[in-house]
């Protein structure tokens, strides 16, 4: 006998309940008339809308009966891991300063603010500071390309933790809260004159606060060193590039940048990776200058151009630069 499946009033889990109680009686070996009995009670208990215990006639043995009420009591227990692991999986999460709900093992963003992902973000197990990517990076905004800006590390007091992505929770959206939302908020603390020269670079003119929120909104900007340096003028050591490799390649899988702008053309560019998925461009001379570019192959084999710039903190000369990214938007 198989279980009316026909009410429409009976939920996913009453359904899945009355599968396995009938499964109970049929491995009891119950004639079909209790069977019976067994379909009406259920039919009942739809049109209720509640579940009932189930029915064992007196002449169950008590080992049947035992046995019984151990398979209901197991369905329910059943019933109350699966709803904790949907709640778990579907709970709400905050990523680059906005709300999304984990889904799937997925960010998917559910209300917008300053930045927010370009679609779907896959968490990143090898990423300790997460890149900003602004809400319009996706389409390529202003820009019409998707443009990833690079930078070299953050400065921070640091922690023994640092680094380690595990314990990373509290500082994951450090780019985001301690950098891009401030420049965007109109911020004009001292280290914000490095992304000011940049972004003039990339308008080819002197922004308004304006124009700089609609650039850092077309873009994503990701501090390629996954540990922080404790002082300004301190520089990352070789090691520390080496063990952001993996990172890197992440990231740039995941944003599928058209175009990389690095900031630094020494260290910057002698420390990060080649390799099969490296390849060098084309000579490209600007003004006698000749500018270090290649290609990054990314995971579904399309190729990122990558372009290596002086980097904006010193000695940045935001309208000849311009030529040179100019000559990629």
């Amino acid at each position: 006998m198989v279980v009316d499946r026909t009410a429409e009033a009976r939920s996913g889990f009453e359904r899945w309940d009355a599968d396995i109680m009938e499964s109970v009686y049929s491995t009891l070996f119950l004639d079909v008339l209790k069977l019976r009995n067994f379909q009406g009670i259920v039919r009942n208990a739809a049109n209720s809308r509640c579940l009932v215990d189930m029915y064992i006639p007196p002449t169950a043995s008590a080992r049947a009966l035992a046995l019984a009420h151990l398979h209901i009591f197991c369905v329910r227990l059943l019933q109350v891991l699966l709803v904790l692991l949907y709640r778990a999986c579907e709970g709400l999460r905050t990523w680059n300063g906005q709300t999304v709900r984990l889904s799937r093992f997925f960010f998917e963003t559910i209300s917008n603010s300053q930045g927010e992902p370009g679609g779907k973000i896959p968490v990143m197990k090898n990423v300790f500071f997460k890149p900003w990517v602004g809400k319009d990076y996706e389409s390529g905004g202003i820009f019409g390309r998707r443009i990833l800006v690079l930078g070299e590390a953050h400065i921070c007091g640091g922690c023994a933790d640092c680094g380690r992505v595990a314990d990373g929770n509290e500082c994951a959206d450090f780019t985001s809260t301690n950098c891009m939302e401030l420049l965007l908020e109109g911020h004009t603390d001292t280290w914000t004159a490095t992304f000011r020269k940049f972004e003039r670079s990339l308008a080819g003119h002197d922004t308004t606060p304006d124009e700089s929120r609609e650039i850092w909104n077309s873009v994503a900007f990701y501090n390629y060193v996954q540990k922080s340096m404790d002082e300004s003028r301190k520089s990352p050591e070789w090691v520390d590039f080496r063990d952001s490799e993996d990172a890197f390649f992440e990231v740039i899988d995941c944003l599928r940048p058209d175009l990389i702008i690095v900031w630094g053309v020494t260290r910057m560019y002698d420390c990060m990776p080649g390799g099969e998925r490296w390849r060098p461009g084309n000579e490209l001379v600007i003004d006698n200058y000749a500018v270090k570019n290649g290609y990054y192959r990314l995971a579904d084999d399309k190729d990122a151009r990558v372009l290596w710039v002086y980097h904006p903190s010193a000695g940045y000369s935001w309208d000849w630069w311009n030529k040179v990214i100019s000559t990629e938007l």
